[in-house]
């Protein structure tokens, strides 16, 4: 019965063993962005789900304007730092200021827009935390009173993720 074992043991190539493959430790990041999904500037908590699929939310905050989206994404990689980043995701914007999109053009009344951001570009992320930077095509398609418009985007970032 050993000598069974020693010759399967025997048979069975060290090398057949998969090879460990570094984690993921960085699935947090913080960043700023300027233009892109968050429209001018945007300060962003990014969550990564595992090394493809991930979050973030966004926004900022200005009294008495205001406009915050949420997105998800998928990136190609793996634990690489060099990432090709595709996503989507859902923003609201309200504005007190004269606009003459969509027919509002009263500076009086909060302007709410509905927009959905959509996103293809480049991601520096390293899986063991560090810089972060990403830029890339953000268009939006934004709907208003009763109308739709595409605008073509992009928008760049920079951050830390830990």
């Amino acid at each position: 019965m050993l000598v069974v074992l020693v010759l399967i043991a025997s048979i069975v190539p060290a090398g057949a063993l998969p090879p460990k493959v570094p984690s993921l430790t960085a699935a947090d990041a913080a960043y700023v962005e300027a233009l892109g999904a968050g429209l001018l500037l945007s300060l962003n908590y990014d969550r990564r789900l595992d090394e493809q699929y991930g979050i973030r939310i966004g926004g900022l905050p200005s009294s008495p304007s205001y406009w915050v989206f949420a997105q998800g994404y998928m990136l190609t990689g793996g634990t690489s730092s060099h990432h090709l980043e595709l996503g989507a995701g859902l923003g609201v914007m309200v504005l007190h200021v004269n606009l003459n999109l969509f027919g509002y053009s009263s500076a009086s009344e909060p302007t709410p827009l509905v927009y959905v951001p959509f996103n293809l570009g480049y991601r520096l992320q390293p899986a063991d935390g560090g810089f972060l930077f990403r830029i890339g095509f953000t268009p939006l398609l934004a709907f208003g009173r009763n109308e739709a418009a595409f605008l073509p985007w992009g928008g760049a970032s920079i951050g830390w993720c830990w």
